[in-house]
């Protein structure tokens, strides 16, 4: 076996090659890094609506639960809500037209102004801005039947997302209190 001048033992000079790798071999490589790439930000995106739809199904159920509640002369009801993970506290508010809100403890609700009625604050407002759901949803009856027990804002905290309310109608009180 001769070797010829300019080719080393084993390896054959052949068209199509980049770095002694066949090009069908290297456009693979690229074709499976972009298709992960795509899965990743796929995923991302399907995690991020499942948050939103979390967030959207406690306002609702919340709202469903309060008008339930209304219709009754008395109940005392408990309630566990599902929430997004990374949301701490639902901090409830009352708010008069244009009132903003007043917090020592949660400073970040203040830079919110809100228009006539009661409403529920996800916080931190960090992680709703993360996942796009909005960081207050208004939660109050049609004829503004919501009466909280406590501070301005009222928080109950989220424990590994579940929040449980409890949800009070007295006999002769034309308002629902929440605890």
């Amino acid at each position: 076996m001769y070797i010829q001048s300019g080719e080393k033992m084993g390896v054959k000079n052949k068209r199509g090659q980049i770095l002694g790798l066949p090009f069908q071999l290297i456009f693979s490589i690229i074709l499976i890094v972009v298709f992960i790439y795509v899965a990743v930000i796929a995923i991302k995106s399907i995690l991020q609506t499942g948050e939103q739809l979390k967030a959207a199904n406690f306002v609702s159920d919340f709202r469903n639960d309060l008008e339930k509640s209304m219709a009754t002369t008395e109940s005392s009801v408990t309630q566990k809500y599902s929430l997004p993970s990374g949301i701490k506290y639902l901090c409830f508010t009352p708010n008069a037209n244009g009132m903003k809100v007043n917090s020592t403890y949660f400073p970040e609700l203040a830079n919110y102004k809100l228009q006539q009625g009661k409403y529920v604050f996800f916080y931190p407002p960090s992680y709703s801005e993360k996942t796009k759901i909005p960081a207050y949803a208004k939660v109050d009856c049609e004829n503004s039947c919501l009466q909280l027990a406590g501070k301005n804002p009222y928080c109950i905290a989220v424990n590994n997302g579940i929040a449980s309310i409890t949800i009070i109608k007295e006999i002769g009180n034309p308002y629902v209190t929440i605890k």
